[in-house]
Protein backbone atom coordinates (compact mmCIF):
# COMPACT_ATOMS: atom_id res chain seq x y z
CA UNK A 1 0.00 0.00 0.00
CA UNK A 2 2.99 2.53 0.65
CA UNK A 3 4.14 2.13 -2.84
CA UNK A 4 0.78 2.48 -4.65
CA UNK A 5 0.75 6.34 -2.36
CA UNK A 6 4.25 6.94 -3.20
CA UNK A 7 3.41 6.22 -6.65
CA UNK A 8 6.57 4.35 -6.82
CA UNK A 9 4.39 1.72 -8.75
CA UNK A 10 3.42 4.53 -11.15
CA UNK A 11 5.37 2.98 -14.36
CA UNK A 12 4.13 -0.58 -13.77
CA UNK A 13 -0.09 0.41 -13.99
CA UNK A 14 0.88 2.79 -17.27
CA UNK A 15 2.35 -0.17 -18.96
CA UNK A 16 -0.69 -2.14 -18.25
CA UNK A 17 -2.61 0.20 -19.62
CA UNK A 18 -0.52 0.96 -22.93
CA UNK A 19 -0.12 -2.64 -23.43
CA UNK A 20 -4.14 -3.44 -23.43
CA UNK A 21 -5.11 -0.15 -25.01
CA UNK A 22 -2.84 -1.26 -27.78
CA UNK A 23 -3.59 -4.39 -28.21
CA UNK A 24 -7.41 -3.75 -28.16
CA UNK A 25 -6.42 -1.48 -31.25
CA UNK A 26 -4.70 -3.90 -32.70
CA UNK A 27 -7.77 -6.63 -32.46
CA UNK A 28 -10.39 -4.09 -33.18
CA UNK A 29 -8.85 -3.10 -36.34
CA UNK A 30 -8.14 -7.21 -37.07
CA UNK A 31 -11.30 -8.40 -35.83
CA UNK A 32 -13.21 -5.82 -34.57
CA UNK A 33 -15.33 -6.39 -31.45
CA UNK A 34 -17.53 -9.75 -31.04
CA UNK A 35 -20.85 -8.55 -31.89
CA UNK A 36 -22.21 -12.36 -31.25
CA UNK A 37 -25.41 -10.43 -29.55
CA UNK A 38 -26.68 -8.90 -32.80
CA UNK A 39 -28.27 -11.68 -34.99
CA UNK A 40 -26.22 -12.11 -38.82
CA UNK A 41 -27.15 -10.73 -41.72
CA UNK A 42 -30.17 -13.12 -43.44
CA UNK A 43 -32.74 -13.17 -45.63
CA UNK A 44 -36.41 -13.75 -43.49
CA UNK A 45 -39.56 -15.60 -45.15
CA UNK A 46 -42.72 -14.58 -43.53
CA UNK A 47 -46.30 -15.00 -43.59
CA UNK A 48 -48.65 -13.45 -41.74
CA UNK A 49 -52.16 -15.07 -41.54
CA UNK A 50 -55.79 -14.01 -39.19
CA UNK A 51 -57.49 -16.16 -36.56
CA UNK A 52 -59.82 -18.02 -38.97
CA UNK A 53 -56.84 -20.19 -40.01
CA UNK A 54 -55.74 -21.08 -36.24
CA UNK A 55 -59.20 -21.70 -35.68
CA UNK A 56 -59.77 -24.32 -38.11
CA UNK A 57 -56.84 -25.60 -37.66
CA UNK A 58 -55.22 -25.30 -40.40
CA UNK A 59 -51.76 -23.88 -39.24
CA UNK A 60 -49.96 -27.28 -40.10
CA UNK A 61 -51.38 -27.11 -43.59
CA UNK A 62 -49.87 -23.35 -44.23
CA UNK A 63 -46.09 -24.89 -42.89
CA UNK A 64 -46.88 -28.02 -45.57
CA UNK A 65 -47.55 -25.66 -48.25
CA UNK A 66 -44.31 -23.14 -47.11
CA UNK A 67 -41.77 -26.27 -46.87
CA UNK A 68 -43.58 -27.57 -49.84
CA UNK A 69 -42.62 -24.33 -51.77
CA UNK A 70 -38.99 -24.29 -50.81
CA UNK A 71 -38.35 -28.04 -51.59
CA UNK A 72 -39.47 -27.20 -55.13
CA UNK A 73 -36.97 -24.28 -55.05
CA UNK A 74 -34.07 -26.28 -53.78
CA UNK A 75 -34.07 -24.05 -50.32
CA UNK A 76 -33.79 -25.45 -47.06
CA UNK A 77 -34.56 -22.51 -43.72
CA UNK A 78 -32.12 -22.22 -41.03
CA UNK A 79 -34.66 -21.69 -38.27
CA UNK A 80 -38.47 -21.63 -37.66
CA UNK A 81 -40.65 -19.25 -35.28
CA UNK A 82 -44.43 -18.51 -34.72
CA UNK A 83 -46.48 -15.80 -32.98
CA UNK A 84 -49.74 -17.16 -32.45
CA UNK A 85 -51.16 -14.13 -30.29
CA UNK A 86 -54.60 -13.87 -30.24
CA UNK A 87 -56.84 -11.25 -29.48
CA UNK A 88 -58.69 -13.49 -27.09
CA UNK A 89 -61.65 -10.58 -26.50
CA UNK A 90 -62.71 -10.19 -29.69
CA UNK A 91 -61.44 -12.95 -31.92
CA UNK A 92 -61.12 -10.53 -34.79
CA UNK A 93 -60.15 -11.55 -38.11
CA UNK A 94 -56.11 -9.69 -38.09
CA UNK A 95 -52.94 -10.58 -39.91
CA UNK A 96 -51.66 -10.50 -36.59
CA UNK A 97 -50.39 -14.14 -36.34
CA UNK A 98 -46.57 -14.97 -38.30
CA UNK A 99 -44.89 -17.84 -39.32
CA UNK A 100 -41.73 -16.75 -39.84
CA UNK A 101 -38.57 -18.98 -41.70
CA UNK A 102 -34.87 -17.96 -41.75
CA UNK A 103 -32.38 -18.49 -44.58
CA UNK A 104 -28.87 -17.72 -45.03
CA UNK A 105 -28.03 -14.35 -46.62
CA UNK A 106 -26.58 -16.32 -49.37
CA UNK A 107 -30.28 -17.87 -50.83
CA UNK A 108 -30.86 -16.10 -54.25
CA UNK A 109 -33.74 -13.46 -54.04
CA UNK A 110 -35.50 -15.00 -57.18
CA UNK A 111 -36.12 -18.65 -54.93
CA UNK A 112 -37.21 -16.69 -52.51
CA UNK A 113 -39.46 -14.60 -54.56
CA UNK A 114 -40.98 -17.89 -56.41
CA UNK A 115 -41.80 -19.66 -53.20
CA UNK A 116 -43.45 -16.56 -51.65
CA UNK A 117 -45.64 -16.76 -54.58
CA UNK A 118 -46.41 -20.09 -54.44
CA UNK A 119 -47.61 -19.58 -50.78
CA UNK A 120 -49.83 -16.73 -51.64
CA UNK A 121 -51.46 -19.26 -54.45
CA UNK A 122 -52.42 -21.27 -52.04
CA UNK A 123 -56.19 -21.50 -50.87
CA UNK A 124 -57.15 -21.86 -47.13
CA UNK A 125 -60.76 -21.81 -47.54
CA UNK A 126 -62.45 -18.61 -45.44
CA UNK A 127 -58.50 -17.45 -43.63
CA UNK A 128 -56.75 -14.72 -45.52
CA UNK A 129 -52.49 -15.48 -45.24
CA UNK A 130 -49.47 -12.56 -47.21
CA UNK A 131 -46.56 -14.33 -47.68
CA UNK A 132 -43.54 -11.83 -47.80
CA UNK A 133 -38.85 -11.80 -47.67
CA UNK A 134 -37.14 -9.63 -46.95
CA UNK A 135 -33.06 -9.00 -46.00
CA UNK A 136 -32.17 -8.92 -42.17
CA UNK A 137 -29.08 -6.68 -42.15
CA UNK A 138 -27.11 -4.98 -39.56
CA UNK A 139 -27.05 -1.27 -40.22
CA UNK A 140 -23.79 0.15 -39.95
CA UNK A 141 -22.22 1.63 -36.92
CA UNK A 142 -21.12 5.37 -38.76
CA UNK A 143 -22.54 8.67 -38.45
CA UNK A 144 -24.62 7.78 -35.27
CA UNK A 145 -21.57 6.35 -33.67
CA UNK A 146 -19.38 10.02 -34.76
CA UNK A 147 -22.23 12.25 -33.10
CA UNK A 148 -22.47 10.10 -30.15
CA UNK A 149 -18.68 10.55 -29.78
CA UNK A 150 -18.92 14.55 -30.53
CA UNK A 151 -21.53 13.95 -27.73
CA UNK A 152 -19.44 12.73 -25.71
CA UNK A 153 -15.90 14.92 -25.91
CA UNK A 154 -18.42 17.75 -25.70
CA UNK A 155 -19.98 16.99 -22.36
CA UNK A 156 -16.66 15.65 -21.28
CA UNK A 157 -14.46 18.77 -22.10
CA UNK A 158 -17.40 20.76 -19.88
CA UNK A 159 -16.95 18.65 -16.99
CA UNK A 160 -13.27 19.38 -17.46
CA UNK A 161 -13.72 23.06 -17.32
CA UNK A 162 -15.55 22.79 -14.45
CA UNK A 163 -12.90 20.65 -12.57
CA UNK A 164 -10.30 23.32 -13.60
CA UNK A 165 -12.28 26.13 -12.35
CA UNK A 166 -13.52 24.59 -9.08
CA UNK A 167 -10.24 22.37 -8.05
CA UNK A 168 -7.59 23.95 -10.51
CA UNK A 169 -5.91 23.12 -13.71
CA UNK A 170 -3.81 20.17 -12.47
CA UNK A 171 -6.90 18.29 -11.27
CA UNK A 172 -8.63 18.95 -14.51
CA UNK A 173 -5.89 17.83 -16.36
CA UNK A 174 -5.66 14.60 -14.14
CA UNK A 175 -9.13 14.24 -14.85
CA UNK A 176 -8.88 14.61 -18.27
CA UNK A 177 -6.12 11.73 -18.72
CA UNK A 178 -8.31 9.60 -16.56
CA UNK A 179 -11.07 9.96 -18.72
CA UNK A 180 -9.72 9.54 -22.60
CA UNK A 181 -8.19 6.15 -20.42
CA UNK A 182 -11.04 4.98 -18.84
CA UNK A 183 -13.14 5.22 -22.20
CA UNK A 184 -10.08 3.71 -24.55
CA UNK A 185 -8.68 1.26 -22.05
CA UNK A 186 -12.85 -0.02 -21.86
CA UNK A 187 -13.59 0.04 -25.13
CA UNK A 188 -10.07 -1.90 -25.53
CA UNK A 189 -11.16 -4.77 -22.78
CA UNK A 190 -14.03 -5.63 -24.97
CA UNK A 191 -11.94 -5.94 -28.15
CA UNK A 192 -9.17 -8.02 -25.86
CA UNK A 193 -11.69 -10.29 -24.15
CA UNK A 194 -13.96 -10.87 -27.15
CA UNK A 195 -17.08 -10.50 -24.61
CA UNK A 196 -20.16 -10.65 -26.69
CA UNK A 197 -21.91 -7.17 -26.98
CA UNK A 198 -24.09 -5.50 -29.49
CA UNK A 199 -22.88 -3.44 -32.48
CA UNK A 200 -22.20 0.05 -31.32
CA UNK A 201 -22.67 -1.17 -27.76
CA UNK A 202 -18.98 -0.35 -26.56
CA UNK A 203 -19.26 3.27 -27.57
CA UNK A 204 -21.83 3.16 -25.33
CA UNK A 205 -19.43 1.59 -22.34
CA UNK A 206 -16.62 3.84 -23.24
CA UNK A 207 -18.85 6.82 -22.70
CA UNK A 208 -20.18 5.35 -19.41
CA UNK A 209 -16.87 4.51 -17.89
CA UNK A 210 -15.59 8.34 -18.96
CA UNK A 211 -18.98 9.83 -17.27
CA UNK A 212 -17.84 7.30 -14.02
CA UNK A 213 -14.44 8.31 -13.78
CA UNK A 214 -15.26 12.48 -14.08
CA UNK A 215 -17.89 11.57 -11.02
CA UNK A 216 -14.95 9.52 -9.08
CA UNK A 217 -12.30 11.94 -10.07
CA UNK A 218 -14.40 15.01 -8.69
CA UNK A 219 -14.91 13.20 -5.25
CA UNK A 220 -11.09 12.51 -5.07
CA UNK A 221 -10.52 15.72 -6.24
CA UNK A 222 -12.82 17.23 -3.25
CA UNK A 223 -10.25 15.28 -0.68
CA UNK A 224 -7.30 15.41 -2.71
CA UNK A 225 -7.66 19.94 -2.36
CA UNK A 226 -8.28 19.08 1.22
CA UNK A 227 -4.94 17.30 2.32
CA UNK A 228 -3.09 20.04 0.08
CA UNK A 229 -4.22 22.06 2.62
CA UNK A 230 -3.48 20.56 5.73
CA UNK A 231 -0.41 21.34 7.55
CA UNK A 232 0.13 17.27 9.07
CA UNK A 233 1.34 16.86 4.99
CA UNK A 234 3.10 20.14 4.26
CA UNK A 235 6.47 18.35 4.78
CA UNK A 236 5.86 15.16 2.44
CA UNK A 237 6.93 15.19 -1.57
CA UNK A 238 4.46 15.94 -3.82
CA UNK A 239 3.89 12.68 -4.72
CA UNK A 240 3.18 11.01 -1.68
CA UNK A 241 0.63 13.86 -0.59
CA UNK A 242 -1.32 13.41 -3.96
CA UNK A 243 -1.62 9.67 -3.21
CA UNK A 244 -2.45 9.88 0.33
CA UNK A 245 -5.72 13.09 -0.41
CA UNK A 246 -7.08 10.47 -3.37
CA UNK A 247 -6.88 7.50 -1.16
CA UNK A 248 -8.74 9.20 1.38
CA UNK A 249 -11.07 9.44 -0.37
CA UNK A 250 -11.51 5.94 -0.95
CA UNK A 251 -14.97 5.18 0.98
CA UNK A 252 -17.11 7.87 -1.11
CA UNK A 253 -15.52 6.35 -4.28
CA UNK A 254 -16.02 3.07 -3.63
CA UNK A 255 -19.59 3.57 -2.37
CA UNK A 256 -20.34 6.03 -5.22
CA UNK A 257 -18.92 3.03 -7.84
CA UNK A 258 -20.86 0.38 -5.88
CA UNK A 259 -24.09 1.80 -5.91
CA UNK A 260 -23.68 2.46 -9.41
CA UNK A 261 -23.02 -1.12 -10.00
CA UNK A 262 -25.83 -2.10 -8.07
CA UNK A 263 -28.28 0.14 -9.94
CA UNK A 264 -26.98 -2.15 -13.31
CA UNK A 265 -27.23 -5.75 -11.61
CA UNK A 266 -31.10 -4.62 -10.03
CA UNK A 267 -31.65 -3.87 -14.22
CA UNK A 268 -30.25 -6.87 -15.81
CA UNK A 269 -31.53 -9.06 -12.81
CA UNK A 270 -35.35 -7.56 -13.62
CA UNK A 271 -34.76 -7.35 -17.89
CA UNK A 272 -35.20 -9.76 -20.40
CA UNK A 273 -32.24 -12.05 -21.57
CA UNK A 274 -31.54 -9.67 -24.29
CA UNK A 275 -31.65 -6.66 -22.12
CA UNK A 276 -29.55 -8.08 -19.19
CA UNK A 277 -26.75 -9.05 -21.93
CA UNK A 278 -26.90 -5.44 -22.71
CA UNK A 279 -26.99 -4.16 -19.35
CA UNK A 280 -24.50 -6.45 -17.03
CA UNK A 281 -21.34 -5.52 -19.05
CA UNK A 282 -21.59 -1.69 -18.17
CA UNK A 283 -20.26 -2.89 -14.78
CA UNK A 284 -16.89 -3.00 -16.67
CA UNK A 285 -17.39 0.86 -17.26
CA UNK A 286 -17.22 1.20 -13.08
CA UNK A 287 -14.65 -1.03 -12.76
CA UNK A 288 -12.32 0.55 -14.96
CA UNK A 289 -12.72 3.97 -13.57
CA UNK A 290 -11.55 3.04 -9.92
CA UNK A 291 -8.48 1.83 -11.13
CA UNK A 292 -7.28 5.12 -12.85
CA UNK A 293 -8.70 7.14 -10.09
CA UNK A 294 -6.49 5.71 -7.16
CA UNK A 295 -3.42 4.27 -9.97
CA UNK A 296 -3.47 6.41 -12.63
CA UNK A 297 -4.86 9.70 -11.30
CA UNK A 298 -2.78 10.95 -8.69
CA UNK A 299 0.47 10.33 -10.43
CA UNK A 300 -0.90 12.40 -13.45
CA UNK A 301 -1.55 15.00 -10.60
CA UNK A 302 1.53 15.76 -8.64
CA UNK A 303 3.74 16.28 -11.63
CA UNK A 304 1.51 18.75 -13.12
CA UNK A 305 0.54 20.58 -9.71
CA UNK A 306 4.33 20.71 -8.72
CA UNK A 307 5.11 22.35 -11.98
CA UNK A 308 2.17 24.73 -11.65
CA UNK A 309 3.90 25.88 -8.19
CA UNK A 310 7.05 26.49 -9.23
CA UNK A 311 6.02 28.91 -11.76
CA UNK A 312 3.39 30.93 -9.28
CA UNK A 313 6.85 30.48 -7.13
CA UNK A 314 9.04 31.78 -9.73
CA UNK A 315 6.24 34.36 -10.87
CA UNK A 316 5.39 35.98 -7.08
CA UNK A 317 9.49 36.27 -6.34
CA UNK A 318 9.86 38.78 -9.78
CA UNK A 319 13.32 39.56 -10.61
CA UNK A 320 16.27 39.68 -8.56
CA UNK A 321 19.35 41.10 -9.59
CA UNK A 322 21.33 44.39 -10.65
CA UNK A 323 18.68 47.12 -11.59
CA UNK A 324 18.90 49.21 -14.49
CA UNK A 325 20.89 52.58 -14.33
CA UNK A 326 17.74 55.18 -15.62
Amino acid sequence: MKQLKSGKLFPVFVAISAAIVIAGIVLFALLGFNTAMDKPQSAVFEVRYDVVLEIDGKEGDLQAACEKAFDAQGISYLEKTTNTSVDSETLSETMDHVLSYTFAKSVPAEKLAAARDAVNAETFGDASIHAQYHLLKQDPFGDEGWRGAIAIAVGVIAALIYLGARFGVSCAVAGGVCTAHDALFTAALFAVLRIPVFAGAPLLYAAIAAAVSLLVWTIASIRLRETLKSPEYAALPAYERAGKGVFSAAKPVLFTALAIAATFVLLGGIAAAGVRAFVLPMLVSVAVPLYSCFLIGPWVYAPVKRSFDRRKEKKNGGYVGKKKAD
